[in-house]
């Protein structure tokens, strides 16, 4: 096969991978699953400044730095969304390809190499990898990357034309297993292993030139000098160490083995959030020829180029095999360059046994109909029957997901309210609530989403004319006001087996909003706080193109200390608001003494629209300590960062910085 064909054949099969990685990559899988939101709040940890070698995740458990640093610097340019989260394992998961296609040909030849590379291209936990935010997504690189580098390296094959070439291949077996390190810690097992081959070259390759020694001197002193941070910290916090956390299985040892291989051809995986419970991670017939291609790594391991190949996957074994739950595709990752370059070889000893051209044909067609029929399984499985698993749909958190994407399709065409009751709440909580999840699963900007705190307040987005409202959890209307409930009750909720129940509310209320406004006019004036200022029917219009529409009270015969008033207040945005504008409601004793204060907008009014309807519900607790009397009930508007208040107007003439709204009675406690 000449090299031009070889690499036509090559670049087919790159498409034939890339369209299995890229369909459909926001919504198979739809969701997140935990492993991920893990991935993208470490993202954000590194995002704020916290850099660190080992990142705690509790039990005893932790992360190595350097995936979600450069994720970190990714999410930059792609900003939120499963494209951008998982973009970085498609790029890793085709690099990897074409990496096994380089070290399968530099080792066995062309025929190897294609082999290798169409395996991977069409095996369905490859492809199911590539479409994971995770830290394990890069293994597979990582592992045939430092292959190829030894194989560039040392003499497993042929010599090397310029020494130049031998520094760059030692430099680069040097810096892959030194940053190997901070990606995880399988990179402990990748190191020995290059370790060992290093070793089986300079034990059976006698005499090595001292020029040879110098460069593995050379990338030796390289791993120290990059490796030592993490040893630092690996003494500082020894539970967190690699080997400590590397081997960790919840049965026995020769049952993890036994189960790995099993896994292999027989049943595979049955955790659902990574496999169609049970399928294997290659067919039996494939398995078959890997093993041909082990064999030969063993009959043949004084060769060099297959002990490369042998010593890697030897010490990738227990990597893959002791894990949780075998078998556990996750863990055995960094097996798949090695199987997919034994059956490389396997096919390659093959063909190379038939001798005549047509049984040579008949194996060639034999092998096109073996992968074809891996990659027509794999597309079955992946795009129909995993995504409907339930198990699946519970592990990625599918119904948020569909929240997100119904977002996604619907916020630039229908004004969309979002009950977000953190939406300036920037403490890192434990665990992220379910508007939080939404927001992080969303791939399209969120700059039209008007976010609003529906415990207590909720926007009418033109003046309550057609809208959505979602509620992406229970907790976002826990203890909600009544007023605000009855808002909500109005609307009729989307039923879509695919949402999480109740979440989406459809509203259209623009002459309900417009009557309940009108009777405003009469049942609730406002006189300005001012001397003589005289009593004005609603609305009132104050400075910062905010109007005052009226409110409602939960009014009670008295109040006694310690007691909670509680006013609704609604106003209308009529242009471009400050975006840190507040509104108030003070208890006085008189026209400038405060007595009891609450200053809130519960919304991003950065976000609220020309025409927007506000309902503000404000609970002001009064002082244990305050006296009998009658009090007045005043209400505002300042901007937060200036302090500065806005004017309350009358035929654009200020009148006054607040109104006083009407008066409430404290009794004092027997």
């Amino acid at each position: 096969m000449s090299s031009r064909v070889s690499y036509a054949i090559a670049v087919l099969i790159l498409l034939l991978a890339t369209g299995l990685r890229m369909w459909e990559l926001t919504t198979v899988p739809i969701g997140l699953h935990a492993e991920e939101v893990l991935t993208l709040r470490l993202s954000d940890t590194v995002r704020a400044g916290d850099i660190r070698v080992l990142y705690p995740v509790g039990g005893g458990d932790a992360r190595e730095n350097l995936y979600y640093t450069a994720l970190a610097f990714t999410r930059l340019g792609t900003g939120t969304g499963s494209i951008g989260y998982r973009m970085m394992s498609v790029l890793a998961n085709i690099v990897m390809l074409t990496l096994v296609y380089t070290t399968g040909v530099r080792l066995f030849g062309r025929v190897a190499g294609l082999s290798a590379m169409a395996l991977l291209a069409v095996m369905m936990w490859a492809s199911l990898l590539a479409r994971l935010a995770v830290a394990q997504a890069f293994l597979p690189l990582l592992v045939v990357g430092v292959m190829l580098a030894l194989a560039r390296a040392l003499p497993v094959y042929r010599q090397y034309s310029t020494e130049s070439t031998k520094v760059t291949a030692f430099a680069a077996v040097g810096a892959l297993l030194g940053m190997g390190f901070y990606l995880h810690a399988a990179s402990l097992m990748i190191v020995l292993g290059a370790m060992a081959f290093i070793t089986y070259i300079i034990v059976t390759e006698r005499p090595l030139s001292t020029r040879r020694l110098s460069y593995i001197g050379f990338s030796i002193l390289m791993i120290i000098i990059l490796v030592m941070p993490y040893l630092l910290s690996s003494i500082n916090l020894p539970d967190l160490a690699a080997s400590s956390r590397l081997f960790n299985s919840n049965v026995g040892l020769l049952r993890s083995l036994l189960t790995g291989f099993m896994g292999i051809a027989i049943q595979g995986d049955l955790n659902p959030a990574f496999n169609v419970p049970g399928r294997p991670l290659m067919d039996p017939i494939s398995a078959l020829v890997a093993l041909v291609g082990l064999i030969a790594c063993m009959r043949n391991w004084r060769q060099p180029r297959y002990a490369v190949l042998g010593i890697m996957l030897l010490f990738m074994l227990p990597t893959g095999f002791i894990a949780i739950s075998p078998p556990n595709f996750i863990a055995m990752s960094v097996l798949l360059p090695p199987i997919a370059l034994c059956f490389g070889l396997g096919v390659h000893l093959i063909l190379g046994r038939l001798h005549q051209r047509t049984y040579q044909w008949l194996a060639v067609g034999a092998l096109l109909v073996l992968i074809g029929g891996n990659a027509i399984w794999t597309a079955h499985d992946l795009f129909t029957v995993w995504p409907a698993n339930e198990d699946m749909q519970v592990a990625y958190q599918s119904d948020l997901g569909h929240l997100a994407l119904h977002i996604d399709q619907t916020a630039d065409d229908i004004p969309t309210v979002m009950c977000h009751q953190r939406y300036n709440d920037f403490t890192r909580h434990d665990r992220l609530n379910n508007t939080q999840l939404v927001l992080l699963m969303m791939n399209r900007p969120t700059r039209e989403v008007r976010f609003v705190d529906c415990r207590q307040s909720l926007v009418f987005a033109n003046g309550g004319a057609h809208q959505q409202v979602i509620v992406a959890g229970d907790n976002e209307t826990f203890r909600i006001h009544p007023q605000i409930a009855d808002w909500l009750r109005i609307g009729q909720r989307t039923q879509d087996p695919n949402l999480p129940e109740g979440s989406v509310i459809d509203m259209d209320l623009e002459q309900t909003v417009a009557d309940e406004m009108g009777k405003f006019v009469t049942i609730s004036p406002a006189r300005f706080n001012a001397p003589n200022g005289q009593l004005t029917p609603p609305p009132i219009r104050f400075g910062g193109n905010v109007t005052w529409l009226g409110y409602a009270v939960d009014e009670l015969p008295v109040y006694r200390p310690g007691d909670t008033v509680t006013v609704t207040n609604y106003w209308r945005i009529e242009g471009v608001i400050p975006p840190d504008l507040v509104f108030f409601n003070h208890i006085l004793s008189d026209p400038v003494t405060i007595v009891a204060q609450r200053d809130e907008l519960s919304m991003d009014a950065g976000r609220l629209r020309d025409r927007d309807i506000v309902a503000q519900v404000t609970y002001i607790e009064l002082p244990e300590a305050i006296s009998a009397g009658t009090y007045t009930v005043s209400v505002g508007a300042y901007q937060w960062t200036s302090r500065l208040r806005l004017d309350a107007l009358l035929n654009d003439e200020p009148q006054s910085n607040s109104l006083i709204l009407y008066n409430i009675e404290v009794v004092a406690d027997r």
